[in-house]
């Protein structure tokens, strides 16, 4: 399933070990107190040996609802209850998260500490999550070229995944 950003969705998370890393499309809450947006929270802490070690957490507010109406204006058919299963499918995960914004592509989030805040009504879920990442803060990647990027064997290689070690697929 290929989910398109401003048509099915607003946003997308994934994770390689949930549906096979089937992208997961989210609504975010557009109403007046959470903007609909993706916001970024940069720190830089400062080490014993005076280097800094940089820190970014992503919040988002994502709509988990039947019958929700997509950008494009057609309905969405996954249930509130299978996308709540979803979501923390990919949450459990705790590190590897991935989440595609219109802006580009942020990986390698993690879920720890306080990572999730819900709030249920009758016919609509809010979860507004916060996914982390630690070491060397670049701005999102473009969403094309992570999708088309793999790293020296991904499956057993366990070192450092950068720009400089990846090869393009096929």
């Amino acid at each position: 399933m290929t989910a398109i950003i401003g048509k099915d969705c607003d946003v997308i998370l994934s994770h390689p070990q949930v549906d096979g890393g089937e992208p997961m499309p989210c609504l975010l809450d557009k109403g007046r107190l959470s903007r609909g947006g993706v916001s970024v929270f940069r720190s830089a802490y400062k080490q014993a040996d005076g280097s800094f070690r940089d820190s970014q957490v992503i919040t988002i507010t994502v709509l988990l609802g039947d019958g929700l109406v997509k950008p494009d204006g057609s309905q969405n058919s996954a249930t509130r209850v299978d996308d709540y299963a979803r979501l923390f499918s990919i949450l459990d995960q705790r590190s590897g998260i991935q989440v595609a914004t219109a802006g580009g592509v942020f990986g390698g989030l993690f879920a720890s500490g306080h990572y999730a805040l819900e709030d249920h009504t009758a016919g609509i879920s809010r979860i507004t999550l916060q996914l982390s990442s630690d070491g060397d803060i670049f701005a999102p990647a473009d969403r094309g070229r992570y999708e088309s990027s793999l790293w020296v064997d991904a499956e057993t290689y366990d070192g450092s995944m950068s720009w400089d070690n990846s090869y393009w697929r096929g």
